[in-house]
């Protein structure tokens, strides 16, 4: 009785050390295979509800349909080591498409991966001839071709001249190109072509997003070329056009900030944050402003 008490004992002894032993091994293996990856929007924001396809033809089971959440993320088990291709779509974006080599054996290094806002956000309208060069222009757009794109753009242009919309996508090419000029050139372009219909765009919510979106690049090229008072005219109409978007409140506050007006951008910065409350770069540059004003209290803060 004593001797099988005795083995009993040694058993479970040994149970709890391979317990010990193994759980960090699986802990590892665990990680093994896993690809993490997160998708944003140019300005660094979490995109949630993000389809992404990855595919790959020697894979045993080749195609896997996966969905960011709230943060942005998604996790992907790979099981098969190669190269996978990922096709990352999202309402209002451009698609992207990626080539990531991936082990089934190594923890695989996270990616980000950046969306770009679709151009425009507004259908062609009238009489379109030659919808091909357009739709070619908008690929090229989207491999960052951006020279081949333009000069699709333009030759559309050329031959669908009453499509005003245009101009946007063609201002986008040039400020790509950091070809300011030329791209608010473009910008105004688009604004004046308007037709007085279209200036009720307060009703209609993708024209509305396309002029919001005109304006706050116009601002992005007039800071490029040290043109602060017109890039601050610029934000602030994007400001009344899509008020609760935290990156407009936070250029505002740049150029009041680049332009020696501390209190100012500190009023900007807090409503970025208070749009976005995990904005870091509003909280860092808040505290320059503080400082510039001399708050120790609240440059600490």
């Amino acid at each position: 009785m004593k001797k099988y008490r005795k083995s009993k004992a040694d058993f479970l002894l040994l149970v709890l050390f391979l317990v010990c032993v193994l759980s960090p091994l699986n802990s590892a293996f665990a990680q093994r295979g896993r690809f993490t990856g997160k998708v944003t929007d140019e300005e660094g924001n979490p995109i949630e509800g993000v389809i992404i396809i990855a595919t790959n033809p020697n894979a045993m089971v080749g195609r896997v349909e996966l969905k960011t959440k709230k943060d942005g993320k998604f996790l992907f088990a790979v099981r098969e080591t190669g190269v996978w291709q990922f096709k990352i779509t999202a309402e209002g974006f451009h698609n992207y498409i990626v080539d990531v080599s991936l082990s089934a054996l190594k923890k695989n290094p996270s990616l980000t991966f950046e969306l770009k806002r679709m151009t425009g956000g507004v259908e062609l309208t009238g009489p379109v001839v030659e919808k091909e060069l357009f739709d070619r222009a908008e690929e090229l757009y989207e491999t960052k071709d951006y020279k081949g794109a333009l000069s699709h753009f333009e030759e559309f242009l050329q031959k669908n001249s009453a499509v005003y919309q245009v101009y946007y996508n063609i201002g986008l090419c040039h400020q790509e190109l950091g070809e300011w000029d030329k791209a608010l050139e473009n910008y105004g372009k688009f604004l004046e072509k308007l037709p007085k219909e279209d200036t009720a765009y307060l009703e209609d919510q993708s024209l509305k997003q396309a002029v919001s979106s005109t304006y706050y690049k116009m601002g992005q090229c007039y800071i490029k070329l040290e043109q602060f008072d017109k890039a601050l005219e610029s934000f602030e109409k994007t400001v009344e056009l899509n008020p609760d978007d935290p990156n407009t409140y936070y250029n505002v506050a740049e150029v009041y900030f680049y332009t020696d007006h501390p209190k100012e951008a500190i009023e900007f910065y807090h409503k970025s944050i208070e749009k976005k409350p995990d904005f870091f770069d509003s909280y860092l540059k808040l505290g320059y402003a503080y400082l510039k004003l001399e708050d120790k209290p609240n440059t600490i803060k």
